[in-house]
């Protein structure tokens, strides 16, 4: 503890330099409260340390020479701004601000410290802070003093924050802490906030933690200008602190005490507490035996004015003797760690206390004495080593030992060796597709597949490719990413022939969907704790249910001009003065879908709905609105109605979206269906190109079709959420798809009269399609083309064509054919149609979703081209332009655009905007994968990219536990960089279009979790979530619970009375490369897995016992870019499907691998266990398990020292700061080369030096090249050919080693230590090896001539091969064998069979199959007939200890095969009434129950097994008796069913003969009544024509009559004579109309009549037909009795079945017989028809003879009167005034023949009558013959089912008399092959096999429809193996045929 120092100048001197800085400041002081451990009382100052600061004031401002530090600066500003020295200007680039950061919330604060090398003693400081108030750095709400003291930070109090002082007033605090502009200070504030410490303190370091005052969600930033500290220097306590606090430890020796210190202080030491040291530094030891002494000592510095004292700590060793010493220096040995030890040790060679050491170490040739560690090669195990260190001191010598455990090297190398062959033909007129991996072989023999990056990708080689000619052959290059095989990675070359034809497309139906979205439910972890997953989706549908409605109408009401009272105005993208408002209206209506549809609680729901309700219920009141009749054509006002010229349109540059005046808010205008949050002129005005504009009073617009689109999008959303559903759910579905149904039809009638394809010719032309599309943001239209694509599909699905082909071709009209710059000034659409990559650096968001609507356009179409652009797109995106997490963009220029071909890597480093990697295009790039997996679902590629996109973007794009929808725009992958997720806002889903699609993205995550096949035959698996999946079409609930993120899932299935047979497919993701499977009620259901693929179940029948459980750990792998940067890779580290980010990592870094993608203990990545964390945005909620790994990086890009950093998920990254990239050089190359040579060689050099037969010489000068030899083999950076030439180098070395003197008599020694080895003690390929190396030192000894060297080397060769013996481990089967004979044989029996055994103590079978496995051990113990290898002593000594605890008391059955099968043979025996009685079944029955129950006695005997199977024959032989009786009642039944059966036949018979006569009569009947109306028609015609000449006459009479009245003038003669011509006249007319009606009724009449007669004929002739029929059925029937009759009378095993087909035909024949009978009903009916008819006629004929006399008649009445009027002629012409009499009887004859023609047509009435009539005997007819028909059918049908059950129990029976055979069984490594003799009775087979003979247990069955079978997954076991066939009888029960002879199959 220091003492302070007791002058007081200093303080005198401080206080007169605060009141100078409080005049200066123009602020009073703040006394804080006293510290923890304050300076009691100031120093005085020396004169030499007071000077001026750069403001005038006099100070000691330490801050100056301070070392600052802060966590967080933002853009051009730095912390080392605060102690220039300077004030800041408002330049952001002179100050110290954190805007833009969650730093500095309250649950974060933010820290700036100052540290210095010396204590300071502060006394003062005084804080300028910087506002930027509309820039969002504010006032901060407090702010706390810390200094440090025993490196721990103390709190000493505030500092005022507010501009004034400690306290907030005045403009300051919470008040000046207001939005902009308010207060006015934009970095120019002038007040110090000014802080005097009431108690020094001294210290090395201050802190100042500051809280911000977050207001109204803005950003918390806080800014500092300058932080002056006012401190000094104590220079006594300075030198006294420069001391080691422990140098006075552990003292052997004098000490020098130190005197003076680097300051000039005077130090000098006194009251040492233990006379071991003196204050002088004299060590005086305690004797030998006592305790160590410890003690204090005090020093005290002087310097000047200034002085200090601190106590020392002391100790000093007492004396010790020559084992004390030894011992202590061995216990001091500190050699690290020795567990998984990687690295060289260092052994200390001696002790503190003079000790010597020596070091040993057994299994050497992994650790050697020098410390080198050689780790086992790769394939090898781990080493454990005994490593012993001896201490000698004097006359003493201790030893401790250690072991070391040294792990192999994780795995075998990795070099790239060849890559599979691409050989891909191109149809003529594209671009060839190449992949983007391709599957690469490495050295050690694995494989996998590689990201490559292919060359020839520019525009214009693309052009060129899709030129070339059919047959024309060329090749393409690429590059392996993370290799360095070559510069690039390795090359991979591509050979493509040019070839005819299209791109073979699939069939535009899909071939799967997903299951519908209301089918899949999210589930929480299995413990019901909420995962990442649940907990993001809960949060969302609160943040839904928590917007105001109102909101989303505001913007609808205004623009239909209605009133806004009571709707609350949004915000953000959808305010009203924003052009875009709308598309977030869209979002919120699919988000109430969607969130309906996933996962919603019922009371959620309710709300959910009644917000649907009110949206769809007022945007369709406002839509009829626009339903405004055109006042000058009967049609509806429509779309092409306004701005309908190419003029019109031209002068819309006059139109402001906020004036009325050009933009009315007038739905009568708008045209019919129109429906949107903005006018129709935004959608109008891109016909005239207009710009991108956001500014309301601008010209321009903001991509008004997207806006249409998200909404369109919205209602079609919810027509699919609630379609089907109830008659509320219904109606809201209804009303929701036709308001987007009119809507789209609105845009077709736009587009289709108003627009034209193609690019405008000038700029004066309108309406041009591609220049439409093309205009950068204005153009952009979302993906209106899909949903009209979807709109055209539901129309097509409810019969309506018409609108459906307007849709579709409305949705074809977005095809976009723009070319420009970004494009590579190719067509857009057309040029990924073929193949070549139009993508380039094209806005993102503004085309993905076109690709979509492309697909669907497909779907609509059947256009091959609208597939080629989705599917090629994708696959570009995939390889060109994705990031590692999936998303995409990051153009340098512009965030939001593709960041151009390969060129990610020209962006990571670049660019650190947080709006890269856009979530709107995630969002869009995840629909379009799902689409395209419903055309390829068995491509595994699709899911793949879905779940990397979903996991490492989408999930993590929110904050988890926010309710306010915070979330992010983009991902920003710059080094250090934190994601902001605030761009939600609280109230209104489209406060920027990322929040909008963010409503929707987090309701629906398990979206594409499931597909299912259009047959309905597959359910695939895509992604592996918590999820409960209800398949509605299969009626089967499928389960699948896990833990997200999943490393396994388990899947049940509840199946219901529905369920049929399907297969299911799990996919393998890409990243499963390790412990892969998949198991199936515990059977894999692979060997092994191919990453991204799928693996099936097979069809099957599904139980809910069947349990499928997938395992896949996550694998590390790197995720590489492509290209390289700084000559090297750049890539990410993957584990699983997740990408990591590291934390705490600032720079561009570096992360080198110990391997390629080796992790654990001892590399540098350790995979972590997943654990819950909480990030650090504010609000944030934990996650649960989440994974991480814990990685060596290296800091910046030069190197340094590693250190370890936490990686976690980049759905969890955010707040700290993260780092994606890294450089990853490339190791597979180095680390791939398989070093077990090099390490042979070296053990081969070790152990020559050791064995002592070479030169000391010699052996030191191998030493050197030995040791290099270890260091390249330690070395991860070792190359093949450094390997090739270090083991060349060590045995050029071997050559040179010099042997000693060696006399051929040690050979021979040796050679006798090795023939005095057992060969039987050893593995045979252990002893092989020593044998041939001793047959060539016999032969070398057998010979004349001997050196040394070889002597040597044959000595070292034999004595190697010893060593490497391997003893055989005989122990546990001689145990077993020992055992055998003590304990299991009885005395003087272990000879004996078990017949002769005199006591019978173990059954018969258990015990012959122990005494042959015990006669086989032991010949395998007697090396009979050969040394046998350990496993096979293993294997003996496992089966003989098997055979003994099977054994079984003799008394007990172990024989039951035998009631196994009688209780089969009795079960095959159906219940059949037809063939046994009730009683003699039951009795079986009640046999078959105790059998049963028997057979799994454990208790059972021999002859208890006897005797139930005795009862089972009885019970069947009772009931075969019976049989017999049952048999001739079937007999006797048949026959007389046939008698029956004939009977009903004749009857039949007669009533379809009586039918045809009757039939025939009415034929005759019909034919008579179609003559006579024949006839009655032609005279009607005569008449008729009569008629017409009367009606001439008279009228011709009348005229003569007329003329004569109106010329009678005034003669009365005249006038008398022409009115009686007149009348006369006008009699004979009326005459003569009458004859013409009459005529004309009568010539309808027959008309009517052979009509009538016509159908009466035809119903006759049908009739006629019909009974013939009839009658053939009858026949037909008569027949089937007669031989029915004759088969019964002659049946006998088969009576049951004859009597079956007896009584069928019985039935039959009644059948027939009625028929016949309705038949003749029906004949009858035609002939009453047809006499009527007949009748009719001839009535008709007389009725016409009759008129035609009326008509002569009439006519001669007609003549006369014109005779008379001819001679009246010259009065008439007298009489005209006349005429209008005349022409009012005129009215009155016409007046009568209308009433005439009513009559008319009452009889035309009757005639249809008649028709009738005869249409209803012709359907009669036509029944008569349909039931003939159907009799004869069932008749046909009962004969053949009789027939058919008949031969089944024959096969039945057949079956289960006979005994299965198995024909081969053929063993292979983990399988066994059945092979059956096939049995024609059988249907199928069954195969069982057991570990037990005795099947007893759970024998696994299995099911099968051929002779052959494999067994799979077994294991090297003997099985037990047996087989039966099965069919199905007539009563569709399986029977059984007898199991087969047990076969013996030992696994391999």
């Amino acid at each position: 503890m220091l003492r302070k120092s007791t002058k007081s100048l200093r303080r005198k001197r401080t206080n007169m330099i605060v009141s100078l800085l409080i005049i200066l400041s123009m602020i009073g002081s703040v006394v804080l409260p006293a510290a923890a451990s304050p300076v009691t009382e100031a120093a005085s100052v020396p004169q030499d340390m007071e000077r001026l600061d750069p403001y005038g004031a006099e100070d000691g401002n330490i801050a100056l020479s301070a070392k600052v530090e802060a966590p967080y600066a933002n853009g051009g500003s730095v912390a080392a701004n605060v102690n220039n020295g300077k004030l800041a200007s408002g330049n952001t680039g002179t100050v110290w601000n954190t805007w833009g950061t969650q730093y500095g919330n309250p649950d974060n604060p933010l820290w700036i410290q100052y540290t210095w090398d010396q204590p300071q003693v502060v006394e003062s400081m005084r804080v300028m802070w910087w506002i930027y108030t509309d820039g969002g750095v504010r006032w901060a709400r407090d702010c706390n003093l810390q200094y440090l003291e025993n490196d721990e930070w103390v709190d000493y109090g505030p500092v005022g924050t507010d501009g004034n002082s400690a306290t907030f007033t005045g403009e300051g605090g919470a008040e000046a802490n207001k939005p902009w502009p308010s207060p006015k200070r934009w970095g120019t504030n002038t007040k110090w906030n000014v802080v005097t410490l009431d108690t020094p303190i001294n210290t090395k370091a201050v802190r100042l933690n500051i809280t911000a005052e977050r207001n109204s969600g803005t950003a918390p930033g806080i800014g500092i200008s300058e932080w002056e500290v006012f401190g000094y220097v104590d220079p006594a306590i300075a030198d006294l602190a420069e001391i080691q606090e422990d140098f006075l430890m552990e003292l052997l020796n004098d000490v020098a005490l130190p005197t003076t210190g680097s300051n000039g202080s005077t130090i000098t030491w006194s009251e040492s507490t233990n006379p071991a040291l003196g204050n002088d530094g004299k060590v005086t030891r305690p004797a030998n035996g006592e305790p160590d002494a410890t003690g204090q000592i005090t020093a005290t510095a002087v310097n000047g004015d200034y002085s200090a004292v601190k106590q020392f700590e002391f100790s000093v060793f007492a004396a010790m003797d020559d084992e004390k010493i030894a011992q202590t220096d061995l216990d001091a040995i500190d050699i690290g760690n020795v567990s998984n030890r990687t690295t060289n040790f260092t052994f200390p060679q001696e002790g503190r206390f003079g000790a010597v050491f020596t070091w040993d170490t057994e299994n050497s040739q992994y650790l050697w004495t020098d410390g080198n560690v050689l780790r086992p090669p790769s394939g090898q195990g781990d080493a454990t080593v005994k490593l012993t260190a001896t201490a000698a001191f004097g006359a003493a010598s201790l030893t401790r030992e250690w072991e070391v455990t040294i792990p192999a090297y994780p795995g075998a190398g990795k070099s790239i060796v060849s890559c599979e062959p691409l050989s891909i033909e191109c149809p003529v007129g594209n671009a060839p597709k190449l992949p983007n991996f391709v599957k690469v072989l490495y050295s050690n023999g694995e494989s996998e597949q590689r990201r490559v990056s292919w060359e020839g990708y520019t525009t214009a080689a693309q052009t060129a490719q899709a030129e070339y000619p059919v047959g024309h052959i060329y090749t393409l290059n690429g590059n392996v990413l993370g290799d360095n095989a070559i510069t690039n990675g390795y090359q991979v070359t591509a050979e493509i022939t040019v070839v005819e034809g299209e791109t073979v497309v699939p069939s535009n139906n899909p071939l799967a969907e997903t299951l519908p979205l209301n089918e899949v439910t999210l589930e929480n972890d299995p413990d019901g704790e909420a995962n990442r997953l649940t907990l993001n989706r809960d949060n969302q549908i609160q943040y839904i249910l928590g917007v105001d409605v109102t909101r989303m109408l505001y913007n609808y009401r205004e623009t239909f001009g209605l009133s806004t009272e009571g709707y609350a105005a949004p915000g953000g993208w959808d305010s009203r003065t924003t052009k875009l408002k709308g598309h977030g209206y869209g979002h919120y209506l699919s988000g109430l879908a969607f969130a309906y549809a996933s996962g919603a609680t019922d009371e959620e729901k309710t709300q959910l709905m009644s917000r649907m309700k009110r949206m769809t219920d007022e945007m369709r009141e406002m839509q009829e609105m626009t339903f405004v009749k055109l006042p000058t054509e009967d049609r509806y006002r429509e779309a092409r109605d306004r701005y309908a010229t190419d003029d019109e349109v031209r002068a819309m540059t006059n139109v402001r979206l906020m004036d009325d005046a050009t933009a009315p808010r007038d739905p009568s205008l708008f045209g019919y269906g129109y429906i949107n949050a903005i006018q129709p002129e935004h959608l109008i005005l891109i016909e005239n190109y207009a710009p991108y504009d956001g500014n309301m009073d601008n010209y321009g617009v903001w991509a008004p079709y997207y806006s249409l689109h998200k909404q369109l999008a919205g209602l079609v959303d919810i027509y699919y959420a609630l379609d089907g559903g109830s008659a509320d759910e219904q109606a809201v579905a209804d009303k929701a798809l036709a308001i987007a149904k009119d809507m789209g039809m609105w845009v077709w009638n736009r587009l289709h009269y108003c627009t034209k394809e193609g690019t405008r010719p000038d700029a004066n032309s309108p309406g041009f399609r591609d220049s439409m599309w093309a205009l950068y943001i204005a153009g952009e239209y979302g993906g209106v083309n899909e949903t009209l694509a979807r709109l055209s599909d539901i129309m097509k699905s409810q019969g309506n064509e018409d609108e459906a082909a307007k849709l579709l071709e409305a949705s074809m009209c977005f095809d976009n054919n723009g070319a420009s710059s970004d494009t590579g000034n190719i067509p857009f659409f057309s040029s990924l149609a073929d193949n070549r990559d139009s993508i380039r650096t094209l806005h993102c968001n503004q085309h993905i979703p076109q690709i979509i609507g492309a697909l669907w356009n497909f779907k609509g179409s059947n256009d091959a081209k609208y597939y080629n652009i989705a599917e090629n797109f994708w696959d570009y995106i995939i390889g060109r332009y994705s990031f590692t997490i999936g998303g995409v963009g990051g153009n340098n220029s512009n965030e939001e655009k593709f960041a151009g071909t390969y060129n990610q890597i020209g962006v990571v480093n670049t660019n650190n905007s947080d709006k890269i990697c856009e979530t709107c295009a995630a969002y869009n790039m995840l629909k379009l994968t799902k689409d395209l997996n419903t055309y390829n679902p068995d491509d595994a590629k699709y899911m793949d990219y879905y779940e990397r996109l979903l996991y490492n973007q989408i999930i993590g794009s929110i904050v988890p536990g926010s309710k306010s929808n915070q979330v992010s725009y983009g991902y920003s992958i710059y080094p250090n960089t934190t994601r902001k997720r605030s761009t939600g806002n609280a109230t209104n889903p489209g406060n920027t279009c990322c929040s909008g699609s963010g409503t929707e993205n987090h309701v629906k995550y398990q979206e594409a979790a499931y597909f299912t096949s259009a047959d309905k035959q597959t359910f695939y698996v895509g992604l592996y979530m918590p999820t409960t999946a209800k398949w509605e079409e299969q009626d089967i609930t499928i389960q699948q619970s896990c833990v997200f993120p999943a490393q396994e899932s388990t899947f049940t299935v509840t199946p219901g009375a529905g369920t049929g047979e399907f297969e299911m497919k799990f996919r393998v993701p890409f990243w499963a490369t390790k412990d892969f499977d998949i198991m199936l009620n515990g059977t894999s259901l692979a060997e092994s897995y191919e990453p991204s693929s799928y693996v099936t179940t097979g069809v099957r029948a599904w139980s809910s016992e069947d349990t499928i459980v997938v395992t896949m750990p996550f694998g590390f792998n790197v995720d590489y870019l492509p290209g390289k940067c700084d000559s090297e890779w750049y890539g990410s580290l993957m584990n699983g499907p997740l990408v990591m980010a590291a934390t705490d990592v600032k720079d561009l870094s570096r992360v080198e691998l110990d391997s390629y993608l080796s992790t654990g203990e001892g590399t540098n990545v350790v995979m972590n266990a997943p654990e819950t964390m909480i990030g650090g945005t504010t609000g944030e909620a934990p996650t649960r398990n989440v994974p991480s790994l814990s990685v060596n990086v290296i800091p910046g890009t030069s190197g340094g020292e590693a250190s370890v950093k936490t990686f976690v998920p980049h759905y969890f990254a955010g707040l700290p700061a993260y780092t994606t990239y890294f450089y990853i050089p490339a190791s597979d190359e180095n680390a791939g080369v398989d070093k077990t040579p090099l390490f042979n060689k070296i053990t081969e050099v070790t152990d020559r030096i050791r064995s002592g037969m070479y030169t000391e010489e010699s052996v030191e000068a191998i030493n050197e090249i030995l040791a290099a030899a270890a260091a390249v083999y330690q070395s991860a950076d070792t190359t093949a050919d450094q390997l090739e030439s270090t083991i060349t180098s060590l045995e050029e070395a071997i050559d040179n080693l010099v042997a000693v003197p060696v006399d051929i008599s040690k050979l021979v020694d040796k050679l006798s230590e090795a023939a005095a080895l057992d060969e039987m003690d050893y593995t045979p390929e252990s002893f092989a090896d020593l044998s041939s190396k001793v047959k060539d030192a016999q032969d070398y000894k057998n010979g004349n001539v001997y050196t040394d060297q070889e002597t040597a080397d044959y000595i070292f060769a034999i004595d190697s091969a010893m060593k490497a013996l391997v003893l055989l481990d005989r122990a546990a089967l001689e145990e077993a064998l020992n055992t055998a004979k003590e304990k299991v044989n009885p005395p003087n029996t272990d000879k004996k069979s078990w017949a002769e055994h005199e006591y019978t103590v173990y059954t018969r079978k258990s015990w012959n199959n122990f005494k042959a496995v015990e006669a086989d051990s032991q010949k395998v113990n007697n090396n009979d007939p050969k040394v046998p290898a350990q496993s096979e002593i293993d294997n003996a000594a496992e089966a003989l200890n098997r055979a003994m605890d099977a054994l079984l008391p003799f008394n007990l059955c172990d024989e039951r095969e035998p009631l196994e099968t009688a209780i089969e043979e009795a079960k095959a025996y159906k219940n059949d009434p037809k063939k046994y009685t009730e009683e003699s079944f039951a009795a079986l029955q009640s046999a078959i129950v105790i059998a049963e129950e028997r057979v799994e006695y454990a208790s059972l005997t021999f002859p208890e097994r006897d005797g139930v199977i005795n009862d089972l024959k009885k019970a069947i032989e009772g009931l075969n008796d019976e049989a017999a009786q049952v048999v001739e009642e079937a007999k006797k039944a048949a026959i007389k069913a046939a008698e029956e059966a004939k009977e009903a036949a004749d009857a039949a018979n007669a009533d379809a003969i009586k039918a045809k006569a009757d039939a025939e009569a009415a034929a005759g009947s019909a034919g008579t009544a179609t003559t006579e109306s024949a006839k009655a028609a032609a005279e009607a015609v005569k008449a008729k024509a009569e008629a017409d000449k009367a009606k001439t006459e008279a009228d011709r009479a009348k005229t003569e009559a007329d003329k004569a009245l109106a010329e009678s003038g005034k003669s009365e003669t005249a006038r008398l004579a022409a009115e009686a011509a007149q009348k006369k006249a006008e009699e004979a007319q009326a005459k003569a109309a009458t004859a013409q009606t009459n005529v004309e009724a009568a010539q309808k009449k027959a008309e009517e009549a052979k009509g009538k007669a016509e159908a009466a004929q035809s119903a006759a002739e049908t009739a006629k037909n019909e009974a013939k029929t009839a009658q053939t059925a009858a026949e037909t029937a008569a027949t089937a009795a007669d031989k029915a009759k004759k088969e019964a009378e002659t049946a006998k095993d088969d009576a049951v079945a004859a009597k079956a087909a007896a009584e069928a035909a019985r039935d039959t024949a009644v059948n027939a017989k009625n028929d016949a009978a309705a038949a003749k009903t029906a004949a009858e009916s035609a002939k009453t028809v047809a006499e009527a008819a007949k009748a009719e006629a001839i009535a008709a004929k007389t009725a016409a003879e009759a008129a035609k006399a009326e008509a002569i008649a009439a006519k001669t009445a007609a003549e006369s009167a014109r005779a008379d009027a001819l001679a009246a002629k010259a009065a008439a012409e007298a009489a005209a005034k006349a005429a209008a009499e005349s022409a009012a009887e005129a009215k009155k004859a016409k007046e009568e023949a209308e009433r005439a023609a009513a009559d008319a047509a009452q009889k035309k009435k009757d005639a249809e009558a008649a028709r009738i009539a005869a249409e209803k005997a012709q359907i009669a007819a036509e029944s008569a013959m349909k039931a003939a028909q159907a009799a004869q059918a069932a008749a046909d049908k009962a004969i053949a089912d009789a027939r058919n059950n008949a031969k089944k129990d024959s096969n039945a029976l057949t079956l289960v008399g006979r005994k299965a055979k198995i024909k081969s069984t053929k063993s292979t490594k983990g399988k066994i092959k059945e092979t059956l003799t096939k049995d024609k009775a059988a249907t199928g087979y069954q195969i069982q096999y057991s570990l037990k003979k005795t099947f007893k247990g759970k024998p696994v069955t299995k099911t099968t429809k051929n002779t052959s079978y494999t067994l799979k997954g077994l294991k090297k076991k003997t099985y037990y193996v047996r087989a039966r066939g099965y069919t199905t009888n007539s009563m569709g029960k399986k029977v059984y045929s007898k199991w087969s002879t047990v076969k013996t199959v030992k696994g391999k």
